[in-house]
């Protein structure tokens, strides 16, 4: 594959040749810094905006080019391919989808585009510099995947981290809205009281939830609805925080959670989810 790579200073003439056809044809309201530190804006708002994009070398071209998908794009931006200046990535998207701001894409001269992108088909995809990656498999297309280990490796950042960002009773899943003025902590009320619901829970059942995350529901079930709850999770930040709980809401001989796969349990259950 050697002999079809291009050489570096061939592939930052394309890259600047794009660039330049860019902010003749399509005037978008943002700049591009390339790897050798030249930045080109792509339309007459570029510097009001203050949006720059860097582009950390022409492999990520390269990689985006053989598989054009916003998940591919968002992985760029994840491992330090891609970053942006001056806004987030979700100011940057809402900037090129307000009106009048939209790329005129059109307008592009197709052999143009063409011509200045084939010197990156073959680059090697660059290596991002991540501090914090999980390197196993992350995807599970191993069989024997350790879900412990991928498990903690996200959860065990630790239970102030997630307190920034989840309700009052740190509940991880998506909360049930009834109007845009709702509380976040009052949707997830809302959420664990409609899976009790949906599940019919009866006092005196036995009730699993499998990856209890923080212990939300099955606290919450075992208050409202009388059950005998049970949670599992491979988490040990989760976990520290769940025992905490149950002895804080005095719900001992009510509510148990155990570090564990679940499919190491044992046992039967009138109701199970896994939120």
């Amino acid at each position: 594959m050697l002999k079809f790579l291009s050489p570096p200073a061939k592939q930052l003439k394309a890259a600047k040749g794009l660039l330049a056809h860019l902010a003749e044809k399509c005037d978008i309201p943002t700049s591009v810094r390339l790897w050798d530190g030249s930045c080109t804006p792509l339309g007459q708002r570029a510097r009001e905006t203050g949006i720059t994009i860097d582009i950390r070398g022409p492999g990520v071209i390269g990689a985006l080019l053989r598989r054009p998908t916003l998940d591919h794009f968002i992985r760029q931006y994840a491992t330090g391919g891609i970053d942006f200046c001056g806004a987030d990535l979700i100011t940057v998207g809402e900037t090129l989808r307000a009106r009048g701001n939209r790329p005129k894409l059109k307008h592009l001269s197709k052999s143009k585009v063409l011509r200045s992108l084939l010197p990156f088909l073959f680059a090697p995809a660059d290596r991002g510099d991540m501090t914090h990656e999980y390197t196993g498999d992350a995807e599970g297309r191993a069989a024997n995947r350790q879900d412990k280990d991928y498990i903690q490796f996200h959860y065990d950042l630790g239970n102030d981290f997630y307190k920034l960002l989840l309700d009052r009773e740190m509940v991880y899943s998506c909360g049930y809205f009834t109007d845009a003025d709702q509380s976040l902590d009052q949707a997830q009320q809302d959420k664990l009281e409609m899976i009790c619901r949906k599940l019919r829970l009866a006092p005196g059942e036995k009730f699993l939830d499998i990856g209890c995350g923080w212990a939300g529901l099955v606290c919450y079930a075992a208050q409202h609805y009388g059950v005998q709850a049970h949670g599992v999770t491979l988490s040990q930040e989760q976990y520290d925080f769940a025992q905490a709980k149950i002895a804080r809401l005095n719900l001992e001989g009510r509510v148990t959670v155990e570090l564990k796969d679940y499919r190491e349990l044992t046992g039967t259950y009138d109701k199970i989810a896994s939120i």
